[in-house]
């Protein structure tokens, strides 16, 4: 075990004293495996470098020693060997495999230190491409399947040296209208010029973004993609057992498009537009859930002039609280599940009251009564 130990020990020193290391997938290197780290291998993709030793390749989530590749993104110069995910000296689709297995994976460790991604030039433009997300269908219900078309729409005249290379994006939504483990992202079939990672099931082994979230990034191979009008995918919800409240009936389901980015081969950020659908969710009235029914009580007399009587035939007593005609409240008690109580009432001024009685299964009744 010393001699397996010691020999590791020798293998590694070479690469520790030349300090450069990374996480395989976060191919920007800003400290996190996500869905910008695809637009990094698409900005590197085709590249070629000094392969990672042998005992160092892979794409399990361990700190990789490397030899800094000679060249690196065009914008942010992060080391195209970031982007070499598996080790083996070339950018290719194999390396997006990183994206998926540690997707939402985070370090602090690399070598150079991992920066936010900030690409530094902005390209303007005088026709703006646009992002278009519609909603198929525009209305649902109940456990209604909703598909969320995203679509990419190129504008005339854009020249293709100046054509976006890809684009990412978080979609954020209102968890609780929707089966948010459901949420699934699906990408364009038979498509062969684009790379994509996603933050949901469809593409990370296990959605590790938070609920109401969904994050996508595609990008083209080493050169623009987004040349033409084209689909980029679809997001699949299922919709809740129960959508809205008891007093209504239908609400909205509205999807914000965050933190948007587009940049060309430059790694320059491109303006662009954004078009977001929204879709109605009604609640079948058969489907809305009737009101519990009122504890089954029993109080009297009434009118009362010195004792009352209450009685729970249904559950103990959990609390008991009475109030008079103007909302003060005389009395307000814990109980320690009794179904029986007797209160003394000679103290109260007569007139209206309203009793409270809050049962140990939930459930509540209102009476009235009348003291002389």
């Amino acid at each position: 075990m010393l001699m397996k130990t010691g020999l590791c020990l020798l293998l590694f020193l070479p690469f520790a004293l030349q300090a450069q290391l990374l996480r395989p997938g976060d191919a920007n290197n800003d400290g996190r495996v996500d869905h910008l780290d695809v637009l990094a291998i698409g900005l590197s993709f085709g590249q070629e470098g000094p392969p990672r030793e042998p005992p160092f390749q892979g794409i399990d989530w361990m700190l990789k020693p490397f030899e800094l590749w000679p060249g690196g993104l065009p914008g942010t110069m992060v080391n195209y060997g970031f982007s070499d995910c598996d080790g083996d000296g070339l950018v290719t689709v194999e390396d997006v495999e990183a994206l998926q297995m540690n997707y939402d994976s985070t370090h602090m460790d690399s070598q150079p230190p991992p920066l936010p991604w900030t690409p530094p030039d902005t390209a303007f433009l005088s026709a703006l491409p646009r992002l278009v997300f519609t909603f198929d269908p525009d209305t649902a219900t109940v456990q209604d399947t909703l598909y969320l078309h995203i679509f990419y729409e190129h504008p005339f005249g854009l020249p293709l040296e100046d054509s976006p290379l890809g684009v990412a994006f978080t979609l954020e939504f209102d968890e609780t209208l929707v089966k948010d483990s459901l949420t699934v992202v699906f990408f364009p079939d038979t498509v062969s010029d684009l790379l994509f990672a996603a933050g949901a099931t469809g593409f990370a082994d296990a959605r590790a973004v938070p609920p109401g979230m969904v994050e996508y990034g595609a990008a083209g191979k080493g050169q623009p993609a987004l040349t033409f009008s084209r689909p980029l995918g679809v997001v699949r919800f299922i919709i809740e057992d129960i959508i809205v409240r008891p007093d209504t009936f239908w609400t909205d389901f509205k999807v914000d498009v965050a933190k948007p980015v587009m940049i060309n081969a430059k790694e320059q950020i491109m303006q662009f537009g954004v078009l977001v659908d929204d879709v109605v969710l009604f609640q079948e009235l058969s489907a809305v859930p009737p009101p519990p029914a009122p504890l089954s009580v029993r109080v009297y007399p009434s009118p009362v002039l010195d004792v009352l009587h209450m009685e729970s035939t249904e559950s103990p007593l959990a609390r008991v609280r009475i109030f008079d005609v103007f909302g003060k409240r005389v009395v307000d008690r814990e109980m320690q599940g009794q179904r029986q109580v007797d209160l003394s009432a000679t103290s109260w001024p007569p007139g209206f009251y309203w009793v409270n009685m809050l049962g140990e299964n939930g459930r509540f009744a209102v009476q009235n009564l009348v003291k002389l």
